[in-house]
This record gives structure tokens, C-alpha cells and sequence, in this order.
């Protein structure tokens, strides 16, 4: 019997970004690679990615949360499911 796959489930902004806290990645060169690393991450809460240069920057603390902006170069994606049981949900 084959077991289902769970896919995460982000809330995405466009056209948004946090302006405080983050580390930049660097590995992740692509919006998928990127939410991979935060899944990836049971620190991790929500992530920026830079569209321009293809930067991702992994958040960790709620608190930064607080600190959003628009920018017309970034896409602001925070996790609702990380398929597991320590399900996180900040929106």
C-alpha cells in the first residue's frame, strides 16, 4: 500500500519582504530550493526570495514578522504545513 505524499502548504506575498532579521542562504539559487531548505528546517518560519538575483533569505524568528515592507523585487512565502506534526501556522 502506498502511503500519501504530503505537500507543503505555503501562504505566499508578492511584492513583500521582511526587513529585519534572515540569513542568506547559500545554496538555494531558486524559489523551489529555497522553500526546500526552509521545509527542510524545523527552525524555519517563513522565507524572502529575491527575484532579481535569485537570493533566498531563511527567517527563523516570528518577530521579523512585524517588520514587512513592499518591494517590487521580493516574494515573501510563509509555511502552513510542513507535513509532520509540528505544524506551524502564523497567517
Amino acid at each position: 500500500m502506498n502511503a500519501a505524499r504530503c505537500t507543503p502548504t505555503w501562504f505566499r506575498l508578492t511584492n513583500v519582504r521582511s526587513t529585519s532579521g534572515g540569513t542568506a542562504s547559500t545554496t538555494s539559487n531558486s524559489v523551489d530550493s529555497c522553500l526546500d531548505e526552509c521545509q527542510s528546517n524545523d527552525a524555519c518560519i517563513f522565507v524572502n526570495f529575491q527575484v532579481s538575483s535569485q537570493r533566498c533569505w531563511i527567517h527563523t524568528d516570528v518577530i521579523d514578522l512585524n517588520h514587512l515592507q513592499t518591494d517590487d523585487d521580493y516574494n515573501h512565502y510563509v509555511i502552513i504545513n510542513r507535513c509532520d506534526s509540528s505544524d506551524r501556522k502564523y497567517v
